[in-house]
């Protein structure tokens, strides 16, 4: 099966557990590191072309999968230089993604100002939120 594609529907997969292995085992962290759905699932490094690329394909644009890989990067100190967050406009249309996306920034923010400085960003606060 080497260079070929294939799919596996077997519901028993941990895909975490994979993606923390995989994550765990990188030998050095990449420069981009890309969060997409289906998108962008089939993405390949001539798309970034002399930086080392890792895409982390989110399931249906989940930005709490987005969170738990950024925690995987942080815990494996393999954080990159670049993270591109590609969204859809599905689910509602354009104003309903908007508004849930407001939520949820909303709840994240909340939580990286409630960590005591655990968390910190280094974009300025009237630029970084929504």
């Amino acid at each position: 099966m080497a260079g070929y594609n294939y799919a596996v529907f077997d519901s028993n997969i941990d895909l975490h557990g994979l993606r923390r292995e995989h994550i765990k085992r990188l030998q050095e962290p990449r420069q981009v590191v890309l969060f997409s759905g289906s998108r962008f699932q089939e993405a390949v490094p001539a798309l970034f072309p002399g930086q080392s690329f890792y895409n982390a394909n989110i399931h249906s644009d989940y930005i709490e999968d987005a969170m738990a890989i950024t925690e995987l990067l942080l815990r494996h100190q393999r954080l990159p230089d670049t993270f591109i967050l590609s969204v859809q406009c599905a689910h509602g249309g354009e104003s309903a993604v908007a508004a849930r996306n407001a939520e949820k920034a909303a709840l994240l923010y909340a939580a990286l100002d409630a960590s005591g400085g655990f968390y910190r960003g280094c974009a300025q606060v009237h630029i970084a939120r929504i």
